[in-house]
């Protein structure tokens, strides 16, 4: 399972994931990797795009990757703007086993940010100047409260809920479903930064 939040601004925004994939087998939970990227960006639509659901599937009776599936989606079908990336991905969803997929796509139209959350269908959010907008797809049900101290920048409130909750599952399951590094971005109009791996 997979862990994506973001925190939507007026001007940029930033998405953090966990890098654990992990595959169900005859009753129980297998680690496949601490290393799955989740989080996408598409540099010639200057896109953020996350996933969480299924990853390895078989795709016009080859094996695929989702990594592959977004090169072919943003660079074959040359969507470049935030509506045409949506549309796109409602036809890969069609043609592939990711109806139960997750997804979450920022970008800009302007200067303004926009997040949409794909769910068995768009919501889209725009970015405040005065405050930040959080969402999350995965396994957001589990995702530990930011706590009542002061809140802190969002960056830094995204890196310590996605540390507390990967914590908090590995005490409680034998094989935790969330883990790894966290994947931290942060996109503008201008610019995409890759933050450190933490």
């Amino acid at each position: 399972m997979t862990l994506v939040v973001a925190a939507l601004f007026y001007d940029r925004l930033l998405m953090q994931s966990d890098s654990r994939l992990t595959t169900y087998r005859q009753g129980e939970t297998h680690l496949v990797t601490d290393h799955a990227q989740k989080i996408f960006y598409l540099a010639k639509s200057h896109l953020l795009l996350a996933t969480s659901g299924q990853y390895q599937l078989n795709w016009h009776g080859h094996a695929a990757t989702f990594r592959e599936l977004t090169v072919w989606l943003a660079y074959q079908k040359r969507l470049k703007t935030l509506p045409q990336m949506q549309a796109g991905l409602v036809d890969l969803v069609a043609q592939t086993p990711l109806a139960d997929n997750q997804f979450l796509l920022g970008g800009f139209i302007g200067q303004q940010a926009y997040l949409s959350r794909y769910d068995h269908g768009w919501q889209t959010i725009t970015g405040a100047s005065t405050r930040y907008e959080t969402t999350y797809i995965g396994q957001g049900q589990q995702l530990s409260p930011a706590g009542r101290a002061a809140q802190p920048p969002a960056a830094a409130l995204l890196t310590h809920q996605l540390t507390t909750t990967i914590v908090n599952q590995s005490r409680t399951q034998s094989v935790p479903t969330v883990g790894g590094p966290l994947q931290r971005w942060c996109l503008t109009a201008e610019q995409v930064t890759h933050l450190p791996v933490i």
